[in-house]
């Protein structure tokens, strides 16, 4: 620990701080343990077979990683923890929660740490670490259990400032190298999590000139060029080598303009969202051509305004806020669509800045009414002790109600759509959601309403697929209400759509099998194995053709695929053991 921090917090004030976090941590996220995989969690966890397979460890570091299904963005740090976690839980979701939580715990007490190094008052550092762990605005990165990369991203972040801070309160040089070293490979790990992590050498930036006044901001820069220069290297890794093949950038509404007037209205939401989690939602909805002089776009702009208003003037009367507003401003910054990812707002994205955020309104109350020449100092310290009581209680109240969300697949597709009802993405997501529940009915009347909704062509819905993914799913639904011409016109208009939508060719060769007609299944199985190679469904059907046309070597090699694949499955092993017992027969009565 540095100095500055042993002086500001006794070994009390800390196991103390600890013991609150753990305690209300586990009380308001104990009703999630058990919540299923839900969202990307079926695509990165449950179908992926890379990280299931051990052997792919050595592959995480080359081209190969992008074969794992709908990974888009290289994020080595947090495959790793996948695979980890798929190691020690396999598909039990409560696993996963428990390393998801367990990492909150451990970013909250780092909250606790910097926010004593920043405020010099340890008992304002515990309520902000309370705030930032029982926020309900958290939810959404620790529920989906694969956005841990948010969660893991400010642990590395927050450990290398935090090595940082102590190399400036050491007078070992020995000590200092090492806290230097372990604060630069702290933020190496912190880049190959999530690319967000390029923002911090801005936020140490911003602690070195507003917290340690560095002499004047050329030495401020000096002192974090390690970190600018890991930054730039992994750019060029990022953006280089290791880009993502389906990467691409959206411009929302079309253009520059427009996405620029978007993230008004964004930065808008997150701040109103952060101060009043009301409005909940995994899908926010934005207008596909937003005008500067909307509504919208001028209460946004008016709602920003005044927000950087009150951190100039916060900023005036205390030189060190600085550090938290830029701590929020520049985590917040590469997921702004500056460079455009087609996503305009996602509450995980607030993970990462929300301590900058709350450490803005600490170092307010500090200023404003404990500071040292308040004539009612002692009235002034129980009122916001008050204020700060109800918000942290509030807070857990709310992030317990908003747990329920993740109960189940309907129910959290349900939650979504109440809250984004023209969202044709959420819709078909519901009446997947409602298939698989056997709600048939309920199925086709979401599915409907989404063809009808994309139909009309948003961005948003084409980055997503809506209208292939309603089609196919509409598909899906008929053939199970056994209407399997109805299910192959839908199907084939589906592979129209999207010529790469490997699962309306899965669908449609499995309807294709039902109706009588092997050689247009076997078809349809193969071309979509060659868009996506990794499906164990479609080989296991293949293996099932072959053997119904007696071509047994083929469903042997078939076989010998799904064990490239997936070295420890059970069910491969005993089809290709019976296939080669029956291969055998099958020689044995030929020479007969």
């Amino acid at each position: 620990m540095d100095n500055d921090y042993n002086k500001q917090s006794t070994p009390f004030n800390r196991l103390l701080t600890t013991l609150f976090l753990f305690v209300g941590i586990a009380a308001v996220y104990n009703g999630a343990l058990d919540n299923p995989f839900l969202w990307d969690d079926v695509h990165l966890i449950e179908q992926n077979l890379f990280i299931q397979n051990p052997d792919n460890f050595a592959k995480i570091f080359t081209r190969e990683y992008f074969s794992q299904t709908a990974e888009i963005s290289f994020r080595p740090v947090a495959t790793m923890s996948h695979m980890l976690n798929y190691a020690l839980w396999g598909s039990q979701p409560a696993g996963w929660h428990y390393f998801n939580l367990a990492v909150h715990l451990f970013n909250a007490m780092l909250v606790f740490h910097l926010a004593c190094v920043a405020l010099g008052r340890p008992w304002l550092a515990t309520a902000v670490s309370l705030l930032f762990a029982l926020h309900p605005i958290q939810t959404e990165a620790l529920n989906c259990v694969t956005f841990i990369e948010d969660p893991l991203c400010l642990l590395f972040v927050m450990l290398s400032l935090s090595f940082l801070i102590s190399t400036f309160n050491s007078t070992n040089i020995a000590r200092r190298s090492t806290c230097l070293a372990l604060s630069v490979i702290s933020f190496i790990v912190a880049v190959f999590t999530k690319e967000t992590a390029v923002a911090a050498p801005a936020i140490f930036f911003a602690y070195v000139y507003f917290v340690k006044n560095a002499k004047g901001i050329i030495s401020a820069i000096k002192l974090c060029l390690p970190y600018i220069i890991v930054a730039a290297v992994y750019l060029v890794i990022r953006f280089g080598p290791m880009k993502g093949p389906a990467e691409s950038y959206v411009f929302h509404g079309g253009g520059a303009a427009q996405t620029f007037i978007v993230m008004i209205q964004a930065w808008a939401g997150y701040i109103s969202i952060i101060l009043w989690p009301a409005k909940q939602c995994v899908e926010h909805a934005f207008s596909e051509t937003p005008g500067i002089f909307d509504a919208s776009t001028l209460s946004a702009l008016l709602s920003i305004v005044a927000f950087a208003t009150c951190c100039a003037v916060i900023m005036r009367k205390e030189k060190a806020a600085g550090f938290a507003v830029a701590w929020f401003v520049f985590a917040l910054l590469p997921v702004s669509n500056i460079i455009p990812i087609g996503v305009v707002m996602a509450e995980r994205y607030l993970y990462i800045a929300v301590p900058g955020f709350l450490l803005a309104i600490a170092f307010a109350l500090k200023t404003f009414l404990l500071s040292g020449d308040n004539p009612y100092p002692s009235l002034s310290r129980l009122f916001v002790s008050f204020i700060l009581v109800i918000s942290i209680v509030a807070s857990g109240f709310a992030t317990k109600n908003r747990n329920k969300a993740w109960d189940n697949e309907v129910v959290f597709w349900e939650t979504a759509q109440s809250c984004a009802p023209i969202s044709a993405k959420a819709l078909v997501n519901l009446g997947v959601a409602y298939m698989n529940s056997d709600r048939l009915d309920d199925a086709k009347r979401a599915l409907t309403l989404a063809v009808r909704i994309a139909s009309d062509g948003s961005l948003s819905d084409q980055r997503y697929g809506s209208l292939y993914r309603a089609i196919t799913n509409l598909g899906i639904v008929s053939a199970r209400e056994g209407n399997l011409e109805t299910a192959i016109k839908l199907l084939s208009a589906s592979a129209q759509l999207n010529p790469n939508s490997e699962y309306s060719y899965f669908n449609l060769g499995v309807v294709y099998l039902r109706a009588g007609m092997p050689e247009q299944a076997e078809e349809a199985f193969k071309h979509g194995l060659t868009i996506q190679p990794y499906n164990l469904a479609a080989r296991f059907y293949l293996i099932g053709l072959y053997h119904y046309t007696d071509r047994i070597e083929e469903a042997i090699i078939e076989c010998d695929n799904i064990l490239k694949l997936s070295p420890d499955n059970p069910r491969a092993s005993m089809l290709k053991e019976s296939l080669r017992m029956e291969a055998s027969k099958m020689k044995g009565a030929y020479k007969n």
